[in-house]
Protein backbone atom coordinates (compact mmCIF):
# COMPACT_ATOMS: atom_id res chain seq x y z
CA UNK A 1 0.00 0.00 0.00
CA UNK A 2 1.48 3.35 -1.05
CA UNK A 3 1.50 6.23 1.39
CA UNK A 4 0.22 9.58 0.27
CA UNK A 5 2.99 12.06 0.89
CA UNK A 6 1.89 15.59 1.70
CA UNK A 7 2.65 18.29 -0.81
CA UNK A 8 5.18 20.93 0.21
CA UNK A 9 2.31 23.38 0.71
CA UNK A 10 0.50 20.94 3.03
CA UNK A 11 3.70 20.28 4.96
CA UNK A 12 4.26 24.04 5.35
CA UNK A 13 0.69 24.50 6.56
CA UNK A 14 1.10 21.70 9.14
CA UNK A 15 4.38 23.17 10.35
CA UNK A 16 2.82 26.63 10.67
CA UNK A 17 -0.10 25.15 12.62
CA UNK A 18 2.34 23.34 14.88
CA UNK A 19 4.36 26.51 15.42
CA UNK A 20 1.16 28.40 16.30
CA UNK A 21 0.29 25.73 18.86
CA UNK A 22 3.80 25.94 20.32
CA UNK A 23 3.52 29.74 20.51
CA UNK A 24 0.19 29.47 22.33
CA UNK A 25 1.63 26.96 24.78
CA UNK A 26 4.69 29.18 25.36
CA UNK A 27 2.48 32.16 26.09
CA UNK A 28 0.47 30.12 28.59
CA UNK A 29 3.66 28.90 30.26
CA UNK A 30 5.10 32.42 30.48
CA UNK A 31 1.93 33.57 32.26
CA UNK A 32 2.24 30.60 34.63
CA UNK A 33 5.87 31.50 35.35
CA UNK A 34 4.84 35.05 36.17
CA UNK A 35 2.11 33.81 38.52
CA UNK A 36 4.49 31.43 40.28
CA UNK A 37 7.06 34.20 40.73
CA UNK A 38 4.42 36.44 42.29
CA UNK A 39 3.25 33.54 44.49
CA UNK A 40 6.81 32.82 45.63
CA UNK A 41 7.46 36.46 46.51
CA UNK A 42 4.20 36.67 48.46
CA UNK A 43 4.98 33.44 50.32
CA UNK A 44 8.51 34.64 51.16
CA UNK A 45 7.17 37.94 52.50
CA UNK A 46 4.63 36.02 54.60
CA UNK A 47 7.45 33.93 56.07
CA UNK A 48 6.31 30.71 54.37
CA UNK A 49 9.65 29.62 53.00
CA UNK A 50 8.56 26.08 52.11
CA UNK A 51 5.73 27.43 49.93
CA UNK A 52 8.11 29.92 48.32
CA UNK A 53 10.61 27.17 47.56
CA UNK A 54 7.85 24.95 46.12
CA UNK A 55 6.64 27.77 43.85
CA UNK A 56 10.20 28.44 42.65
CA UNK A 57 10.70 24.72 41.98
CA UNK A 58 7.54 24.64 39.87
CA UNK A 59 8.73 27.79 38.09
CA UNK A 60 12.09 26.20 37.29
CA UNK A 61 10.38 23.07 35.93
CA UNK A 62 8.15 25.19 33.68
CA UNK A 63 11.16 27.19 32.49
CA UNK A 64 12.85 23.94 31.44
CA UNK A 65 9.73 22.89 29.55
CA UNK A 66 9.61 26.31 27.91
CA UNK A 67 13.20 25.89 26.76
CA UNK A 68 12.26 22.53 25.21
CA UNK A 69 9.35 24.16 23.39
CA UNK A 70 11.65 26.89 22.10
CA UNK A 71 13.91 24.19 20.68
CA UNK A 72 10.96 22.49 19.03
CA UNK A 73 9.84 25.79 17.50
CA UNK A 74 13.33 26.46 16.19
CA UNK A 75 13.44 23.00 14.59
CA UNK A 76 10.03 23.58 13.01
CA UNK A 77 11.19 26.95 11.64
CA UNK A 78 14.26 25.31 10.11
CA UNK A 79 12.13 22.61 8.51
CA UNK A 80 9.76 25.25 7.17
CA UNK A 81 12.63 27.24 5.66
CA UNK A 82 14.04 24.07 4.11
CA UNK A 83 10.71 23.15 2.53
CA UNK A 84 10.14 26.69 1.31
CA UNK A 85 13.67 26.70 -0.10
CA UNK A 86 12.92 23.55 -2.06
CA UNK A 87 9.65 24.95 -3.41
CA UNK A 88 10.94 28.44 -4.23
CA UNK A 89 13.76 27.68 -6.73
CA UNK A 90 11.39 26.40 -9.46
CA UNK A 91 9.25 29.51 -9.06
CA UNK A 92 12.32 31.74 -9.21
CA UNK A 93 13.71 29.82 -12.18
CA UNK A 94 10.40 30.13 -14.03
CA UNK A 95 10.28 33.86 -13.30
CA UNK A 96 13.86 34.33 -14.47
CA UNK A 97 13.15 32.37 -17.65
CA UNK A 98 10.07 34.49 -18.37
CA UNK A 99 12.01 37.68 -17.71
CA UNK A 100 14.80 36.53 -20.01
CA UNK A 101 12.30 35.76 -22.80
CA UNK A 102 10.71 39.17 -22.35
CA UNK A 103 14.07 40.88 -22.86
Amino acid sequence: MAENKPTPEEACAKLKDGMAAIDARCTKMEVEISKLTTKAIAAKRAGKNSQAIAAMSQRKFIQKELAKLDGMRLAAEQQLQTIEGIVSPPIITNFQAAATRAI
